[in-house]
């Protein structure tokens, strides 16, 4: 059975969307609200979850690419809230939100396999602190928009979708970190 949460142009605007710790989802048609992100999405699962069973692959292919299994947790959390197979409009697929396109290079077969896909957007995180000389915002800011997008503006694009999706990371990859600390 497949789920499409799809909430069409309302008057009020577009609605926007959240997935909050215990995996609840909050809506908003305030575009402004931090942590939002626009929907629609569509999951066969239809319900976020945590990634306890991610753990290890998410700390097997971090450590192969010599990256924080935090952040790899906190990019998750940004993208896909945790559901394995969501697809969103713009047709990036899984956990760690993949365009087919821009994974081609990497030669995965399939993105909507967990595995495949934590290992695939780990590496392209890998590739893309490269590309930028370590610097962290830089590739995040380019797996959200693009490596290209960044290079054109010599920075960080000035979207606001890009701008939160740089917030929201790098406050969950502090939340990660402090809590494996405890």
């Amino acid at each position: 059975m497949t789920y499409t949460f799809f909430i069409g142009d309302v008057c009020a605007g577009r609605i926007y969307s959240f997935v909050d710790e215990q995996g609840v989802v909050h809506f908003t048609n305030i575009p402004g609200d931090t942590g939002y992100s626009p929907y629609p999405y569509t999951s066969t699962k239809g319900t976020p979850r945590d990634f306890t069973e991610f753990e290890e692959i998410i700390s097997q292919a971090a450590d192969q690419y010599s990256l924080d299994p935090d952040l790899i947790k906190a990019i998750i959390h940004t993208e896909s809230g945790g559901i394995p197979d969501i697809r969103s409009p713009k047709g990036a697929i899984g956990l760690m939100q993949l365009m087919p396109d821009t994974v081609s290079s990497l030669a995965v077969l399939d993105l909507s396999d967990p595995s495949t896909n934590i290992w695939a957007g780990t590496r392209y995180l890998s590739q893309l602190l490269k590309k930028f000389k370590g610097d962290l915002v830089l590739a995040l800011a380019a797996y959200n928009a693009g490596p290209e997008t960044v290079k054109k503006y010599g920075g960080i694009p000035p979207y606001p979708e890009t701008r939160e999706y740089l917030r929201r990371v790098l406050r969950e990859w502090q939340r990660y970190r402090h809590i494996n600390t405890r």
